[in-house]
């Protein structure tokens, strides 16, 4: 496996342990979720760059980790107050952000040894939509990772 899978899989472990997504993490999924199947993270690859080579046979190098996340907000749940709805799922949506971002962030190397630094870069703006079942809310988050690596072997 090459570093940045393996970069990848310690970002889906990590989110993992965040109780509330009950191991509704998954990588790259392009199918929409159905509201049963939130909360839920879903973990991208963005693009990868060398930053520095030290010497001619090392660099450093960039990941972009997108994290996405995903709450319902179920019509039992909701507010009867007028406006309520969108409020109430972007609530949701920052919890799980704060859990899933302490989760991340406790060790700014993953825990691997050829990891220098994983940090948070940006959130986009939160995407709410909603129906007569549920409100629903997406919020995706940027992450760099640089990590170091031999030139003629991504996987050392």
């Amino acid at each position: 496996m090459n570093r940045a899978e393996q970069i990848l899989e310690t970002v889906k472990t990590k989110l993992a342990t965040v109780a509330i997504l009950d191991n509704r993490v998954y990588r790259s999924q392009a199918r929409q979720n159905a509201a049963s199947d939130l909360p839920a993270a879903i973990v991208k690859t963005g693009n990868e760059e060398i930053l520095e080579a030290h010497t001619p046979d090392e660099l450093t190098v960039g990941l972009t980790v997108f994290v996405q996340l995903k709450v319902s907000v179920y019509p039992e749940e909701r507010s009867q107050a007028p406006d309520s709805e969108e409020t109430e799922v972007e609530t949701a949506l920052y919890e799980l952000r704060s859990l899933a971002e302490n989760a991340l962030v406790a060790d700014h190397t993953l825990g691997i040894a050829f990891v220098q630094n994983f940090e948070w870069v940006s959130a986009d703006e939160v995407e709410p939509s909603s129906d007569a079942e549920t409100a629903i809310a997406v919020q995706q988050l940027e992450y760099l990772c640089t990590y170091f690596r031999k030139r003629a072997d991504p996987e050392n």
